[in-house]
C-alpha cells in the first residue's frame, strides 16, 4: 500500500471507499506509518472510523499522533464541541506532551468550539495561558490567535507569528471581548 499516494487521493477527494477501508485496516493492525494513515482517514472524511481516530488521543509514545487525531476530530470533522474536556486536558498540559505540540493544537481548536457554541470555561483556560508570563512566547502567541479568532478577528487580521510581539501586537479589544465572554456578559 502506497500511503503517500492514498493521502494525496484523500486530499483531492478521489480516494475510494475500498481504499479508505485499507487505511482503516492498516491502522487497526498498527502499521508503521500511523501518522499518514490517520491523516488519510481525516482528509477522506471517514467519520465512520471515529473510534479509531479517538483512540490516538492518548498517545504518550508519539504525541504527534495525538495532535493529528485532535486536528482531525476538531478541525477536519467539526466535532470540537464534543471534545471540550479533551481540549481542556491538553491545554492544562499532559506530562507526555513534552514539546507541547498537542497543547498547541488544543489551544487552536478552541476557536472551532466557538463556531458551534460558547464555552467560557475553555476560553478562560486559553486566556490564562496568554496572560501567564511564564509560558513560552510561541504558546502565548497561539493563545492570542485563538482569543482573537473567537473575538471575531479574521485570520488576515492576525499578527504574523514570526513577528508577533506580545507587547505591541495585542489588540485591547480582543482582551476586552474575551473577558466579557469568560464572565458571561453579552457582547
Amino acid at each position: 500500500m502506497n500511503t503517500k499516494k492514498l493521502l494525496e487521493k484523500a486530499s483531492t477527494g478521489t480516494i475510494t471507499e475500498n481504499e479508505v477501508k485499507l487505511v482503516y485496516n492498516a491502522l487497526v493492525n498498527h502499521a508503521s506509518d500511523e501518522y499518514d494513515l490517520l491523516l488519510t482517514l481525516g482528509r477522506a472524511g471517514a467519520k465512520q472510523y471515529r473510534d479509531v481516530v479517538e483512540g490516538y488521543l492518548n498517545s504518550p509514545h508519539d504525541p504527534m499522533l495525538a495532535r493529528v487525531a485532535l486536528q482531525i476530530l476538531c478541525r477536519y470533522w467539526g466535532l470540537a464541541k464534543e471534545f471540550k474536556d479533551t481540549l481542556a486536558k491538553f491545554i492544562k498540559i499532559v506530562d507526555w506532551d513534552e514539546e507541547e505540540d498537542v497543547r498547541m493544537m488544543a489551544i487552536g481548536c478552541v476557536a472551532e468550539v466557538f463556531k458551534q457554541e460558547s464555552s467560557p470555561e475553555l476560553l478562560g483556560y486559553v486566556y490564562d495561558v496568554f496572560e501567564n508570563p511564564e509560558e513560552d512566547e510561541v504558546i502565548r502567541g497561539a493563545a492570542y490567535e485563538t482569543l482573537a479568532l473567537v473575538a471575531g478577528k479574521s485570520v488576515k487580521e492576525l499578527p504574523q507569528p514570526q513577528h508577533f510581539d506580545l507587547n505591541k501586537d495585542v489588540d485591547p479589544s480582543v482582551l476586552k471581548r474575551t473577558k466579557k465572554v469568560i464572565l458571561g456578559v453579552n457582547c
